[in-house]
């Protein structure tokens, strides 16, 4: 007798019984355990499950990290025991990440193309909306959010990779969410020593024609030769194309 059969039969016998099939029925309305956690705040996460089993294990790299568990597309990944490098603006940030995930590499800085000083523009304590982009930084100052600006190090992803005890390991996951400045993280990556399989981008936009229209995705699609593979929330999920599945050959 099959596994098929055998519970075939017993939920049949289970229904001829009105007891039963009622502790059957109060089971499954309230003892069903959800079928995973997620602690990004759209289930990136869990969404990145499908994806990461496909690729080599490696490190991640969080730009824009904001807090280790809250909001965070990694921390899920960091309790199966992985570990990478955690970078953000806030100093406060960095602090918090070295007490609560203090085995990752956790950094205060900005992260772009063109190294040295630069300005930030900041929004408050434990703010969501820190950026390196004025005019983003304007459209929050338009919204009544007030900004303060001061002097921060710019640093390039590469560098950073370069100088971290994950120098020359696999990069499995990358992601960015630095309110549009994620070009010029993406520019600052060496993609030709340090290609990440999974990268994800928050993009602000309605529609796939907005976001095939956009600077970022046109980068990492035709310049990169990355292939949007899933959209969760504000988040778009992009594969290295030499780790997406290839169709079988015909016979």
């Amino acid at each position: 007798m099959t596994a098929a059969t055998a519970s075939s039969q017993w939920f049949a016998f289970v229904d001829r019984i009105p007891l039963l099939r009622w502790l059957f029925v109060m089971r499954k309305a309230y003892l069903i355990k959800a079928w995973k956690v997620h602690y990004s705040q759209w289930g990136e996460d869990v969404v990145l499950d499908r994806f990461l089993n496909k690729v080599p294990k490696g490190c991640y790299i969080d730009v824009g990290c904001y807090h280790p568990r809250k909001h965070s597309n990694t921390y899920r990944l960091h309790r199966l025991g992985w570990r990478g490098i955690n970078v953000d603006v806030d100093p406060i940030k960095k602090s918090v990440f070295d007490t609560a995930r203090p085995d990752d590499e956790n950094l205060c800085c900005a992260v772009g193309n063109t190294p040295g000083a630069a300005t930030i523009y900041t929004f408050g304590h434990y703010s969501l909306l820190n950026t390196l982009d004025a005019d983003k930084a304007a459209e929050y100052q338009r919204e009544g959010n007030i900004c303060t600006p001061r002097p921060i190090q710019v640093r390039r992803l590469s560098e950073i990779v370069d100088s971290s005890r994950f120098a020359g390991q696999p990069i499995a996951l990358l992601s960015i969410d630095v309110e549009g400045h994620e070009e010029g993280v993406l520019r600052s990556l060496d993609f030709s020593r340090q290609r990440p399989a999974v990268i994800l981008v928050e993009f602000h936009v309605g529609s796939l024609s907005e976001l095939a229209a956009d600077a970022r995705y046109r980068l990492l699609t035709e310049e990169l030769d990355y292939e949007m593979v899933n959209w969760t929330g504000l988040t778009v999920f992009f594969m290295d194309r030499r780790h997406l599945p290839r169709p079988a050959a015909a016979a």
